[in-house]
């Protein structure tokens, strides 16, 4: 009798303990979804670019970002009011993304990564750092040039 007690209390620890590894897993799974949405959201709204998106013309709303290893469909972001729609490499192929916006990011140190972007449409690249400061990133040295 005791054993089976031992053996049901141990199992029972088992199980525990996986769904609290379960749900870290998810905790820490979501906060690299909301720190990248934050990160390529700061990216989208840099201010040296904002006219590059031309809200004014038809079709260029809303706006387009390529999916990468960081950017992956189903983060929140949003521009001129609209959803961002996060375009496959496939959606490119099949000429859907004409109009799409290039962006890659790299961490380089603990508090600090570097970003480029570019927009083919319109023929710009631009560049630049985002410093964290406490839970925030804010933009710093961007470079924009057009061809």
């Amino acid at each position: 009798m005791k054993k089976s007690i031992l053996i049901t209390l141990a199992v029972i620890g088992l199980i525990s303990c996986k769904e609290v590894n379960k749900s870290t897993t998810a905790k820490t799974e979501n906060q690299k979804k909301s720190e990248a949405a934050f990160i390529v959201q700061k990216i989208l709204d840099v201010p040296e670019i904002q006219w590059m998106y031309h809200p004014e013309i038809e079709g260029r709303i809303p706006v387009k970002v390529l999916e990468t290893k960081q950017i992956k469909k189903g983060l929140h972001l949003t521009k001129f009011g609209k959803k961002v729609q996060i375009l496959s490499a496939s959606d490119l192929k099949n000429k859907k993304g004409k109009d799409c916006v290039f962006i890659t990011y790299q961490q380089t140190t603990k508090d600090t990564l570097s970003f480029k972007l570019s927009y083919p449409l319109e023929g710009v690249a631009a560049h630049g750092k985002l410093i964290r400061k406490g839970n925030k990133w804010k933009v710093l040295n961007t470079a924009v040039s057009e061809k």
